[in-house]
């Protein structure tokens, strides 16, 4: 889209790494928790959540090394 803003006279600035590495996180942990999200028990607790949430990204930072 950058020439529909510098038509309306915006800077663009093109941006690669951090964006990726972010949205490659956010689908990967998409993928995951809708595979999961069927086993997942919907009364669980916080605790629960949270622990999983914490299991997931050290498995994920694991993988990633």
């Amino acid at each position: 889209y950058r020439w529909a803003l510098q038509r309306l006279g915006l800077s663009y600035r093109h941006e690669t790494w951090l964006r990726n590495a972010v949205e490659g996180f956010f689908s990967r942990f998409k993928e995951r928790t809708k595979r999961f999200w069927n086993r997942f028990p919907f009364n669980s607790s916080f605790d629960s959540v949270q622990s999983w949430l914490e299991s997931f990204m050290v498995f994920y930072n694991y993988w990633r090394c």
